[in-house]
């Protein structure tokens, strides 16, 4: 082709993406992808696909001796989800359940609520929970869903190798290297719910073995619909921009900064009549993250790695203002193998910085704080019988400032009985650590008027949960059994079953109650704590498959079961009940090339009823058709919750903030060149 013509061709490309991007302002598109590229993979090769967050060092899915399910770029892409929080429906056992314009309720194996404690989510290995909550904003993880390589699901405990909080699972999204984002992009979307979404992104080169990504991105999302009828104020809007470099593969330094603002309503508690009023929460954040990760190989085969990332978060809603600069360094040293023993050792200190502003309903003490958490593991990987039975065991022993040191073991056991199949068991110990909203916050709750139930107070009653300085850590004894299975080349099987034994999990304990006759309003006060009061057993089975029907169409399937057994100390009053985790989840998914220019893909979604919240079940289908208008161009239209008008996803129909998921359609353009 002559100079002439690439130029022609160049020029074609651009006039398509300016022709297209104007068009958005009243129509509606999806994501470009390689479908020739994803549909050249069989199941056994997406078997082979390598994950790191299971054992920390590279292995196959097939190998990885723990319940794992990969969520590919190819399945993000031509899924139509708009956000990470919405492309974890399809991994099985994961419950996620949306309430507002990026609002939230993700867990495993249960225990699903608001800012879920019990679950460890980083991006690139940089944790992104919460330390003041305990918890995970996802409202503030809009990375481009272009940038994401994949998203490892690790269900069950990693407290060994990642440390606290990982009792029900561990989420690691994976970026691109910048090697595989060369070229520009530009994206755009407009739709009925997703108002609109710009991405612009240049990747380039600096020397033969350096690369880099710059990115900048804007997205409106809602808002959602009240119960009763009418829109919910609950829309986001969120600014972000950030770079990656990569030299060779030994050194990588990525970073973001974003501001972003939601809206809900809030119930402000009032000591007189009418006891609360309610005002706009418009919740402003920001923050900014730089990570840098270098490896080293030496001649014997041994591997250093070392990772620091810095960290900054800050809050301002009408329940309390946060800040949370956290500096993180870990160092990994996977020794060279040993007779029939792969030893992996490291360990790591992580200091968090907290600044609490106290507001009407909220206060702390301190209202500044450090938190040191100090940290070392090991492990072994024991070859009992080369290609066929395999041990691992270790252990990782945590020190933070609240409850001094901390012990997660785990012992893991992997059979090979030949090339297409796994077999393998574990028993481990998690814990999840206490945060200062359990240790040291005072929040006004409520304000019960004259009369009201359950206690019928002569005064109003002024409801307090105070600070609980001497909350341990919550426990968990998890075992846990799986099989895979490579049936054909092009059919997969992986089923995974587990129980679980937890203690000390989070209950509020009344205290006191006290008449407060000094004061104008009089008013009587109600003091509570938290405790460690409440154990739980649970167990389930959770299961996967893949077909490759043919070159031009892939099935995927997955669903859970999920029992739940509470026990709650006399006199205490659960934060949670088994009510509030739906009991049986599905989802099938159809991936189509029509031809060598359109693709049409379906996702179906089940989820169980709620009773706790007299949630109904519910069924949602999405579809996306998807048109390779060019080389570099992609255009996709996509439905969302097709079936039905609304439907109600979590919480109480009666909450304040309540809100239903909207049936939606948008569409989206996206330009390489």
């Amino acid at each position: 082709m002559s100079q002439k013509d690439l130029h022609k061709k160049a020029l074609l490309k651009y006039s398509t993406c300016l022709l297209a991007v104007g068009a958005l302002v009243t129509l509606s598109a999806h994501q470009a992808m390689a479908a020739a590229d994803y549909f050249d993979l069989s199941a056994e090769q997406l078997l082979n696909t390598e994950v790191i967050s299971a054992t920390k060092t590279k292995e196959t899915v097939e190998q990885a001796p723990a319940a794992v399910y990969v969520i590919s770029q190819e399945d993000i892409a031509r899924s139509g989800v708009t956000s990470i929080a919405d492309a974890l429906r399809m991994a099985p056992g994961v419950d996620v359940a949306q309430e507002g314009a990026g609002t939230w309720d993700i867990n495993i194996r249960g225990f699903n609520r608001g800012l879920a404690n019990q679950l460890l989510v980083m991006i690139d290995g940089r944790t992104i929970y919460n330390p003041m909550f305990a918890g995970t904003y996802w409202e503030l993880q809009n990375l481009p869903l272009e940038d994401i390589e994949r998203i490892e699901v690790i269900r069950g405990p990693g407290g060994t190798l990642w440390g606290a909080n990982a009792i029900n699972g561990v989420i690691n999204i994976i970026t691109k290297k910048a090697q595989d984002t060369q070229g520009r992009l530009v994206r755009g979307s407009a739709g009925t719910y997703q108002t609109d979404s710009v991405l612009g992104q240049q990747g380039g080169k600096t020397s033969d073995d350096s690369y880099y990504r710059v990115y900048g991105q804007h997205l409106n999302d809602g808002p959602m619909r009240f119960p009763e009828g009418g829109n919910a104020p609950d829309t986001l809007r969120d600014n972000r921009t950030g770079f990656r470099f990569d030299r060779d593969d030994n050194l990588t330094v990525s970073g973001d900064a974003y501001t972003s603002t939601s809206d809900q309503l809030f119930n402000v508690p009032l000591v007189s009549a009418p006891y609360s009023t309610t005002q706009p929460d418009i919740r402003s954040s920001q923050g900014a993250n730089l990570l840098a990760q270098w490896k080293k190989s030496y001649d014997d085969g041994s591997l250093l790695s070392l990772q620091s990332f810095v960290d900054y978060t800050q809050h301002n809603q009408v329940l309390l203002n946060d800040q949370e600069d956290i500096l993180d360094f870990n160092a990994q040293y996977n020794l060279r193998q040993v007779g029939r023993n792969e030893i992996i050792m490291g360990g790591g200190y992580r200091l968090t910085h907290l600044a609490i502003g106290d507001t009407t309903t909220l206060s702390i003490t301190p209202a500044t704080s450090n938190e040191n958490i100090f940290n070392f593991f090991a492990q072994d990987k024991i070859a009992l019988v080369p290609d066929r039975w395999y041990l691992t065991l270790g252990s990782k022993a945590e020190h933070n400032d609240f409850t001094g040191f901390e012990y997660e073991p785990n012992a893991r056991l992997q059979w090979f009985p030949n090339d297409k199949q796994t077999v393998w068991v574990s028993a481990s110990k998690a814990v999840r650590t206490p945060s200062p909203y359990e240790t040291e916050i005072n929040l006004l709750d409520a304000v019960l008027a004259p009369g009201a139930t359950p206690f019928n107070p002569a005064l109003p009653l002024r409801f307090e949960v105070g600070p609980t300085p001497n909350y341990r850590t919550e426990r968990l004894v998890a075992y846990e059994a799986g099989y895979r299975n490579q049936i054909t080349p092009a059919v997969s099987a992986d089923v995974a079953a587990f129980s679980n034994y937890y203690a000390g999990l989070d209950a509020i304990q009344l205290v006191s109650l006290t008449a407060v006759p000094t004061l104008v309003p009089q008013y009587d006060l109600l003091e509570a704590d938290q405790a460690n009061a409440m154990s739980a057993e649970t167990y389930g089975v959770e299961t996967a498959a893949d077909w490759k029907v043919n070159n031009n169409w892939k099935l995927s399937a997955g669903y859970s079961v999920l029992e739940m057994s509470l026990q709650l100390g006399s006199g205490f009053l659960p934060q949670f009940s088994p009510g509030q985790s739906p009991q049986y989840e599905g989802n099938l998914r159809s991936y189509w090339n029509v031809n060598d220019k359109w693709s049409f893909d379906t996702s179906a979604y089940y989820v169980d009823h709620l009773p706790a919240f007299n949630v109904p079940s519910y069924v949602r289908v999405d579809a996306n058709l998807g048109w390779k208008v060019t080389d570099g161009v992609q255009l996709n239209f996509v439905g969302q919750n097709l079936l039905q008008p609304v439907h109600f996803e979590y919480g109480s129909k009666t909450g304040l903030n309540a809100a239903e998921v909207p049936r939606s359609a948008y569409a989206k353009i996206t330009c390489k060149f």
